[in-house]
Order: structure tokens, then C-alpha cells, then sequence
């Protein structure tokens, strides 16, 4: 009752209520976030349709988390971001819908600057030896 005063009146009767009106005020926002998001995930594979790339790439993205086993997952409901789940199904159905590549052309040219990359397991004395400025 005391937020619906507050709400109301527009000013807190108490200071719960204006942590409730903060909650409030959050919970309303996290849709508008959610919002741009989704639209974002739709604008990729519009774009991506137009290229030689696979339009649903963010998808695989997703689903690559999930398959990490992203045990805490927070309830789309309070979190600023859709759900996973969900944008690896919507940007699939964007794809079908447009018809556009959805499987990865040729990897020739990223393999060869993957090829170019120094190794990651690298050593520590490798890479400080090879630190300018120092000896």
C-alpha cells in the first residue's frame, strides 16, 4: 500500500518504499535491455544474410555457452539479457525465415592467419626473453 502512495503521491513514505520503487523501477528497464538485445541478435543475421558467412553464427555463439554448462543461470525476468535458450531459437527462425547460409564457408583464409598466431602455451622464460627494453 505504502507504493502505491508512493507511486501516487510521488514521494517515499518510508525508506523500504523507496528501495521498492528502485526495484520497481529496475525491473521495468531490464524488458527495454532484453528488447535491444533481441534486436541486435535480428540486425546480425540480417546482416550477416547479405555475406558469404553463415547468417546464424551468433546462434552457434549461445549455444556454445550452454554447452559449457552455464549452471547459474538467472530467470529471464530479472536478468538484462534474453535467455540463451531462447535467442539461439529466435536467430535460427531469422535464418530460416531469410533463407540465408547457415552452414561456414571456406575457412581457408582464417586458418592461415590462425597458422601465424604464436602458440598459447607458450613459456614464461619464452616470453620474457622476447620482452624489448629488457636483459
Amino acid at each position: 500500500m505504502a507504493l502505491l502512495a508512493f507511486v501516487v503521491l510521488g514521494a517515499p513514505t518510508s525508506l523500504t518504499d523507496l528501495v521498492r520503487a528502485h526495484i520497481l523501477t529496475e525491473l521495468m528497464t531490464l524488458s527495454y535491455s532484453r528488447g535491444q538485445e533481441a534486436e541486435s541478435d535480428d540486425y546480425s543475421v540480417r546482416y550477416l544474410a547479405s555475406t558469404g558467412y553463415a547468417c546464424d553464427g551468433t546462434a552457434g555463439f549461445f549455444a556454445k555457452l550452454l554447452e559449457e554448462g552455464n549452471e547459474a543461470r538467472i530467470p529471464e525476468v530479472l536478468s538484462d539479457h534474453p535467455d540463451p535458450q531462447a535467442r539461439v531459437a529466435a536467430v535460427q527462425a531469422k535464418a530460416a525465415e531469410l533463407g540465408c547460409r547457415t552452414v561456414l564457408g571456406d575457412q581457408s583464409r582464417w586458418e592461415a592467419l590462425r597458422s601465424g598466431l604464436p602458440e598459447s602455451g607458450a613459456s614464461e622464460e619464452g616470453q620474457q626473453a622476447e620482452t624489448p627494453g629488457e636483459g
